[in-house]
């Protein structure tokens, strides 16, 4: 496929094991929203919803990060550990669930979101290693979301690492999957956008976005 590049994933790093990007020296401040189940909330919560064996481990190294995610998204899970620089969460409260198959049968997720995890009942697969393909931006339309353009300021700053790596649900490489709202956000987005495949049966088995 055209819009697809391959990559070894040890091209990302340099001779000292290293990635060869470096942070950027940011900060976003959080904006004020009385929403209960908010953007940022919806990232975070619909990887347990889907499996309940999900744990969710975020850091709050940085006082500002620690209330936004204690406030907008550890309320929603019953088991919340808290050490020194980590939040660690799992187990959604049955409310927080209720909220989301609201949110989902009124079609009122974030359409990215919705496009990530999607309302299939196919099985998910695990994010194994398979073949990995770096998405040429210039081969797909961008796509415009302001309220999780917003959100995604906050996690890029949230997940201290270069690569967030996402597991989507139902994603099948075909090229379809270039008019996905999530994947193209996240091709303009991101300073890359891969996608790790299993060859046999074509799912995208993973999503690794290159922050920096």
């Amino acid at each position: 496929m055209a819009w697809l590049e391959p990559i070894k994933l040890p091209d990302l790093y340099n001779d000292n094991g290293e990635f060869n990007y470096k942070k950027p020296n940011f900060e976003v401040e959080p904006p004020i929203n009385d929403e209960v189940l908010t953007v940022l909330a919806e990232f975070f919560l619909m990887p347990a919803f889907i499996d309940n064996n999900t744990r969710t481990i975020l850091d709050i190294e940085r006082e500002h990060l620690f209330n936004l995610i204690f406030n907008k998204v550890s309320i929603h899970f019953k088991d919340v550990k808290i050490d020194e620089t980590e939040i660690k969460m799992m187990n959604l409260k049955a409310e927080t669930e209720q909220l989301l198959m609201d949110k989902i049968e009124d079609k009122l997720i974030n359409p990215i979101i919705s496009n990530l995890y999607g309302t299939s009942s196919r099985p998910r697969l695990k994010n194994i290693r398979g073949e990995s393909y770096i998405v040429r931006r210039e081969s797909l339309h961008p796509y415009e979301n302001d309220s999780f353009n917003d959100a995604w300021r906050l996690i890029s700053n949230i997940v201290q690492a270069p690569i967030i790596p996402i597991t989507p649900f139902n994603w099948y490489l075909s090229d379809n999957l270039k008019s996905n709202a999530a994947l193209r956000f996240f091709t303009y987005s991101c300073k890359q956008t891969i996608l790790i495949v299993d060859e046999e049966s074509k799912f995208v088995t993973g999503l690794d976005l290159v922050i920096y």
